[in-house]
Parts: structure tokens; C-alpha cells; sequence
């Protein structure tokens, strides 16, 4: 059922539609990034491949028990930080965000607030940063007793999360980013490419 709301809150449009969408609706953004497009796997109703969709609000945590997702959520809330359970996730990993679905790039819409954390997936090691899969749990779940202090990372916990700064740091090194949009444009990988001429920035059919 959730999936067939998620589609039913979808809009598909032909790629002269969708230009001239983002060129109006998504001038923050591509103010930010600077043709560093980001993108996201994900599944689409009907397999579209050019549309805008809805974030969802009621994001529920994969890889990561409920009771530490709340905590979690509480801690990046205290710390200045946007939640994890009502954003737009996404990444700079084709390999990694094809995980969950064909890849797209994601232009989200309007202003917003973004976080990104040192690592290409939460839920998953990071060589590059010294982020293990389990740092989450160890540093806020105190019922298993966890020594905070011998927690295995090569830098303090809420250094491995920034928010709305160096974006294209987090593109440059694939790291895990969040947007607080409420709706976002996308464009499917595969058929579609970004130009990246200052003077024409749009979707083009990939060749």
C-alpha cells in the first residue's frame, strides 16, 4: 500500500517540460552544486523516467534497530543536524544507489536545509573515512553497555556529519547526503544526462 501511494504522488513529463521545470523550481540547487548532480536508486510507478515525486515522511530505518533509529533522529536533531526519517537520501555512488533500484538524478525543489554524512552508506563501512556500520549503535545504544570511549573511528563521532556546507565535498567524495525538500524532480541515469554548459544546463538523451 505504501508503495502504491508513493506512485500515486508521482508526475511524469517529457524532458522540455522537466527543463524547464528544474531551470524554474531548482535554482538553489543548482546554485549549490555547481553541475555536481547528485542521484538515488529507486523504483518508480509504471518505470518512469522523467518525473517529480514526493519525499516521504515516514521513512522507516533499514540496517539499523528502531530504538537506535530514534535515538539516532534525537541526536542529530540536538546537534544541529536534519533526521534521517523524512528526507531525500542520496548519494554520488552509482554502484551504491543502484542497490536500491535504477539510478536517477534527483534535483530537489526550492530552498532547504541539507546534511551528509563522512560515509557512502550509514549503514555500511567506509575505508576512505573510518566509518564502521556499527558506529551508530555503539556510540548511542547504552543498554548493551558500550565504552564510548574505545568506539573504533579515526575521528569523534559528530565530526563524521556537516550541515548545509561543503556540498561538493560530499559529491567529490560519495558521501551519504540528505535534503529536507518536500518534493524533488528526477530524471533516470540510463537514458538521460546532465549538461553541464553554464549557459544551457539541462537533461539531455544520453548517446
Amino acid at each position: 500500500m505504501t508503495r502504491l501511494i508513493n506512485y500515486l504522488n508521482e508526475n511524469e513529463y517529457d524532458l522540455k517540460e522537466i527543463n524547464e521545470l528544474i531551470k524554474r523550481d531548482c535554482k538553489y540547487y543548482l546554485s549549490l552544486v555547481d553541475n555536481n548532480i547528485f542521484t538515488r536508486g529507486m523504483l518508480t510507478g509504471t518505470g518512469l523516467e522523467l518525473g517529480k515525486k514526493s519525499v516521504r515522511q515516514n521513512r522507516t530505518p533499514k540496517g539499523m534497530e528502531k530504538d537506535i533509529f530514534k535515538k539516532f533522529n534525537k541526536w542529530l536533531v540536538d546537534n544541529g543536524h536534519l533526521k534521517r526519517d523524512n528526507v531525500l537520501i542520496a548519494s554520488s555512488i552509482d554502484n551504491w544507489t543502484t542497490m536500491f533500484g535504477p539510478n536517477f538524478y534527483i534535483f530537489p525543489i526550492g530552498k532547504f536545509n541539507y546534511t551528509f554524512a563522512k560515509t557512502g552508506d550509514i549503514n555500511m563501512d567506509s575505508p576512505k573515512s573510518g566509518w564502521t556500520r556499527f558506529a551508530v549503535e555503539q556510540y548511542l545504544d547504552d543498554s548493551k553497555g558500550f565504552d564510548i570511549d574505545s568506539l573504533q573511528l579515526p575521528n569523534p563521532f559528530h565530526s563524521y556529519f556537516v550541515t548545509n556546507k561543503q556540498i561538493k565535498k560530499a559529491h567529490q567524495h560519495q558521501f551519504e547526503i540528505w535534503f529536507d525538500c518536500k518534493e524533488y524532480y528526477f530524471a533516470k541515469w540510463l537514458n538521460y544526462a546532465w549538461s553541464p554548459l553554464k549557459s544551457e544546463q539541462k537533461l539531455v538523451v544520453r548517446e
